[in-house]
């Protein structure tokens, strides 16, 4: 008799527990999905039903296939093999109500085999307000891409006008010396320009690509000075290197003002010649800048540190200011710059 007592008392108790977590499970905030391996629905919670519109009972009488306009047969099959294989599973899908209205959802899968069979318990949650805020932040974001793109080109334009500007100051001006420094502060607006331009016409609005700029910017620089590459070649090695534009606009004005010096000064009386740039960056973000030429060398005695040259001074300053790199040079054969920095946070596309 005891026993009995003990046994009515747990029986009992388990279907106390029973309800308590069926209570608790018709009201979480996420609907509750028993599914078959056939797709067949074995199961709901109350808050299923409420999202639906459908009763137990109808939801009990339906597939997937019922309720979710992307699910077929096939892809059902595949959905259930990989849930099986891994545990659990998370996707986004639509569902659809009784009245034919369409609900995103985020579902959370997990596979269960108990009593011998397999199911599916899937929470479903309404994602309705985070794709309405996602839309809101997409709209956002394209419109201020819009603006920053309209920013970079108007930018571009302004640097053009000066550029312009200069080549009509230039017509009157009867000095050679007072023309070649016009030319120099030319090709260094045309310099600043470019990276607006490249990061005009780019996808990524706040990055560009290193090599790509360094091409474009060598080749504008041998139209400047009217040199053919029959006479001065160029020879870049590089790799895609992505940079943001605090980075791009030192590096082009180094390179602008370290070529514009060997084009101007390597090769006297129509010496033909070779200008080098190498561009790399290290696994751990350190963008390596290896400039040289095989023009005549520097004068002995060149101090590179005491020079008084306003083109050297603005690469070492950049170098070490802005960039916070170093800078060194090796005169003992041909003339080499080697310049070494690191962004904060750099990118590099393979």
């Amino acid at each position: 008799m005891a026993e009995l007592k003990g046994f009515e008392r747990d029986s009992k108790s388990a279907e106390e527990m029973l309800q308590l977590t069926r209570f608790t499970v018709d009201n979480v905030a996420d609907a509750v999905y028993w599914m078959d391996s056939k797709a067949q629905i074995a199961d709901v919670n109350e808050t299923a039903c409420s999202m639906l519109g459908y009763t137990r009972e109808e939801l009990l009488n339906l597939t997937v296939f019922n309720i979710d306009p992307d699910f077929t047969a096939e892809k059902w099959v595949e959905a259930w093999d990989a849930l099986k294989g891994q545990g659990k599973m998370t996707l986004e899908t639509k569902h659809r109500t009784k009245d034919g209205r369409i609900i995103p959802v985020e579902i959370m899968a997990n596979y269960v085999s108990f009593g011998g069979r397999e199911l599916d318990c899937a929470f479903a949650r309404d994602i309705t307000k985070r794709k309405l805020v996602e839309k809101r932040l997409e709209a956002s974001l394209r419109e201020k891409e819009t603006l920053l793109r309209e920013l970079y080109h108007r930018t571009k334009n302004n640097m053009q006008v000066i550029s312009n500007l200069i080549d009509l100051q230039v017509v009157s001006v009867v000095d050679e010396q007072t023309v070649k420094l016009f030319r120099e502060t030319q090709n260094r607006i045309k310099a600043m320009a470019l990276v607006h331009e490249k990061l005009y016409q780019s996808k990524d609005l706040s990055n560009l690509n290193l090599k790509d700029y360094a091409s474009d910017l060598a080749n504008a620089l041998l139209e400047s000075y009217r040199l053919s590459a029959d006479r001065i070649s160029f020879k870049l090695d590089a790799e895609n290197i992505s940079v943001s534009i605090d980075t791009a606009t030192p590096c082009g004005l180094i390179i602008a003002e370290l070529m514009s010096n060997a084009l101007k000064h390597a090769f006297p009386s129509g010496q033909r010649g070779e200008i080098s740039l190498a561009l790399h960056q290290s696994e751990e973000g350190e963008i390596d800048i290896r400039f040289s030429d095989n023009g005549i060398g520097l004068p002995k005695g060149f101090g590179f540190r005491t020079t008084r040259s306003l083109g050297l001074n603005l690469v070492k300053n950049l170098t070490e200011k802005q960039l916070m790199g170093t800078i060194e040079l090796n005169a003992d054969h041909s003339t080499e710059f080697h310049i070494k920095f690191k962004e904060p946070l750099y990118k590099k596309n393979g």
